[in-house]
């Protein structure tokens, strides 16, 4: 099922022209990220926004609403497009709604449904917070950002297992405590991000840990040192591959102010291999999982340090369907 879309000009839309009453005013700058039970308790455009992609009986597991955040782009490589944003997760699809509060600059919405979802990204540097849902349109991959501060990050999170459970999730601050335990032995800042999007009672089958490595480019005095590979984790559930990686430090023992962590549904998982290569005179084996269908997929790279070889290559034998016993 293709994903589905409108675009609404600025002009006219909304206006008051006997058929439609005219939506709250919003400059799309509250300021905070909050949910609501229907659309039309959300401001501004979006429950119509919302409202025209909803289908007669759909039903409404989570919907939540980011304000205006002046962004777009954020470590890791994401981009976007700054706007206030409404989501919605029902019993297959997300909603997304979008107005950029700029002159000219025209609304959208779109649903895409779980079906054609590839991986979920949330992440965050200091107060700014992303999530990204990347999905097969046709022939290729595309992908919808969303900006927000990350002090609302509980609530995308909820949206994230609303989304793998296909049901209303519990609006909760902490971090599952059996996920904290398998997630201890990374940097501080890596252990929370995984814990807050697994299910309740969802259980590790496997854990791949890397650490922050570097090597060097140039020679002699003008030998530059470049991370390789940042700190990461990587962890396998009987539903999902999680990854949360660190933005890299510009030098050795500087500051990661960036996290992302990502959700890969294991039906998303095409195949899954293994390679070492040298980076910058450095040797490092990474796990390299492709995540797609038929006609659109995308790689993701997983390093691994040399004292998780066995469980990456177990987590490898799991996700091709192979049966290991310990």
């Amino acid at each position: 099922m293709p994903t589905q879309t409108r675009s609404d000009g600025r002009a006219g839309f909304g206006a008051d022209d006997g058929r439609r009453p005219k939506p709250r005013f919003t400059s799309g700058r509250e300021c905070w990220v909050f949910s609501v039970s229907r659309p039309d308790e959300l401001p501004g455009y979006h429950p119509e926004l919302i409202g025209g992609l909803l289908e007669p009986g759909e039903s409404l597991h989570y919907l939540l609403y980011t304000p205006l955040y002046e962004a777009s782009a954020a470590p890791f490589g994401v981009r976007g497009h700054p706007g206030s944003h409404a989501l919605a997760v029902t019993d297959t699809r997300f909603l997304l709604s979008r107005d950029p509060h700029r002159d000219g600059a025209g609304r959208s919405a779109r649903a895409i449904p779980f079906d054609r979802v590839l991986r979920v990204e949330l992440g965050h540097a200091l107060v700014l917070a992303w999530m990204v849902i990347h999905f097969a349109e046709s022939d290729r991959v595309e992908s919808e950002t969303v900006f927000f501060r990350s002090s609302g990050s509980h609530h995308l999170q909820a949206a994230v297992r609303a989304f793998r459970s296909r049901k209303a999730p519990e609006l909760s601050l902490h971090a599952d405590e059996a996920w904290r335990a398998a997630c201890a032995r990374s940097p501080l800042y890596l252990r929370d991000d995984l814990p807050r999007i697994v299910l309740e009672g969802e259980p590790t089958l496997e854990v791949v840990r890397s650490s922050e490595r570097w090597g060097g480019d140039g020679r002699g005095r003008r030998r530059a040192p470049r991370c390789v590979s940042p700190a990461g984790i990587a962890a396998l559930s009987p539903r999902a591959l999680f990854v949360a990686q660190s933005e890299s430090p510009s030098r050795p023992g500087g500051l990661a102010f960036g996290v992302n962590a990502t959700a890969v549904e294991r039906a998303a998982i095409r195949r899954c291999g293994m390679e070492t290569g040298s980076r910058s005179g450095t040797d490092v084996a990474r796990l390299l999982v492709d995540v797609g269908d038929r006609e659109a997929f995308e790689r993701l790279e997983l390093p691994f340090d040399e004292e998780s070889a066995c469980a990456a290559e177990r987590l490898m034998a799991l996700l091709s369907g192979a049966v290991v016993r310990s």
